[in-house]
């Protein structure tokens, strides 16, 4: 069978079709047919001439950008994640978290982070409210198995970022500071200070250079005599 079939359209080299067809089969797709569909994607985008620059890109940046999107709106609504859920809800969790353990056992699929996407972020799962009960449920196993490396970093990374598990979340990367500080901040005490430090090193600097030199002159006249 095909990539194109798979994708259920015609052979082309239109990336944003493909990708349209991509989501929308996977949205459908049997968990069994899950790697078939990922791998016909794959092949689509080689065919294409986007080859695996695009089909190995990891899903973090869309699962950052959806993320930033939902806790704005959930700062602005926080009730939307702590309400009751219902009854139809709450069994899309219990489903949900019955997908993840069978992909626990499955050694082709579990380190695919396309894979952990498809399952946990994808409506209606994204909702607020389900995606925090989800964590609570998935907290009690999946969250461990990510702390000790049981699980690929990519998806690390994304659980972490998803669920916000602070314990596996990539650290931001730090500031640069800033080289000196900026003389116009200093007091005029703090200027005289830095510049008297500044004028002692100095004056002490090249006295050290020139008594060491004359020290290896003697040392090296005094070796040579010897020899």
């Amino acid at each position: 069978m095909s990539c194109w079939t798979i994708l259920g359209i015609e052979p082309t080299k239109n990336l944003k079709l493909i990708e349209q067809a991509y989501e929308q089969q996977r949205k459908f797709i049997a968990d069994t047919d899950v790697q078939q569909l990922h791998e016909a994607y794959h092949e689509a985008l080689a065919h294409a001439g986007y080859g695996d620059r695009i089909a190995t890109a990891p899903v973090q940046a869309e699962v950052t950008e959806r993320q930033d999107t939902r806790d704005a709106a959930v700062d602005e609504n926080p009730a939307a994640v702590n309400r009751e859920l219902t009854a139809n809800e709450q069994q899309i969790v219990r489903e949900t978290v019955i997908q993840i353990r069978a992909l626990l056992n499955d050694n082709s699929r579990v380190g695919d982070p396309q894979v952990w996407h498809a399952i946990v972020s994808e409506p209606p799962v994204d909702d607020p409210a389900l995606r925090a009960s989800l964590g609570e449920a998935l907290a009690s196993d999946v969250r461990p198995m990510a702390e000790n490396g049981s699980l690929q970093p990519d998806v690390v990374a994304f659980l972490g970022n998803w669920f916000d598990w602070q314990s596996v979340r990539p650290a931001p990367e730090p500031e640069p500071q800033p080289f000196a500080q900026d003389q116009r901040d200093l007091t005029p005490e703090e200027l005289r200070d830095r510049e008297a430090l500044q004028t002692s090193v100095q004056k002490s600097f090249w006295p050290a250079i020139i008594g060491w030199s004359v020290v290896l002159i003697v040392l090296t006249s005094f070796f040579s005599r010897m020899g």
